[in-house]
C-alpha cells in the first residue's frame, strides 16, 4: 500500500509539472500564435483544398523602441500592401489581413500544407501611447514595417541642472 502511495504522490507531481510548463508555454506563445478564419462549409475546390491548411500559425513580430518613437516589424508573406489593414486602438496596434490560397493541385504524388490561410488579426500591446495620426507603414519582401510615433506627453524629458 505504501509503495502504491508513492506512486501515486510521484504521478500527481508529474501532473502538476506538465500543466505548469504547458500553461508557461501558452502564455508565452498566446502573443504570437495567430488563428486563421475560413469557410469550411463553401462547396467550391479552392476552399475544399484549403481545409487541410493549419488553422494557426504564427505571425512573428518584433517590438523596438527608438526613442522617440516605437518600430513593429511584422512577418506576413505572401500578401499585397493593399490587402493589409493597421489601426491602433487604445494602447493595442491591430494588424490583419486574410492569406488567400492559390490552387494548387499534384497528379503523381503527395501534397503537404502546414501555411495558414484566411483572414487573421494580430493584436500587439504596446507599451506606451503613440500618436497613430503620424505612423507610417512599408511593406517590402514580406515584411510589414510601422513607425509610430510617441505622444509627446510620455516621451522623457531632460531637465537641466543650474549650478548654483
Amino acid at each position: 500500500m505504501r509503495t502504491l502511495n508513492k506512486l501515486s504522490d510521484g504521478l500527481e507531481r508529474a501532473w502538476d509539472h506538465l500543466a505548469e510548463g504547458w500553461r508557461d508555454l501558452m502564455g508565452r506563445a498566446k502573443e504570437s500564435m495567430t488563428f486563421f478564419e475560413r469557410d469550411d462549409s463553401a462547396d467550391d475546390k479552392k476552399s475544399l483544398a484549403a481545409v487541410g491548411s493549419g488553422r494557426w500559425g504564427v505571425v512573428a513580430a518584433d517590438l523596438s523602441d527608438h526613442g522617440n518613437s516605437l518600430r513593429l516589424r511584422l512577418e506576413v508573406p505572401g500578401l499585397d500592401s493593399d490587402e493589409l489593414d493597421i489601426e491602433v486602438d487604445d494602447d493595442v496596434l491591430i494588424v490583419s489581413g486574410e492569406k488567400r490560397y492559390e490552387h494548387e493541385e499534384k497528379v503523381d504524388g503527395w501534397l503537404r500544407r502546414e501555411c495558414a490561410y484566411g483572414r487573421f488579426s494580430r493584436r500587439i500591446a504596446l507599451p506606451v501611447e503613440v500618436d497613430e495620426s503620424k505612423a507610417k507603414a512599408n511593406y517590402r519582401r514580406g515584411v510589414l514595417t510601422i513607425d509610430l510615433p510617441k505622444r509627446p506627453e510620455v516621451m522623457p524629458r531632460r531637465i537641466a541642472v543650474n549650478a548654483s
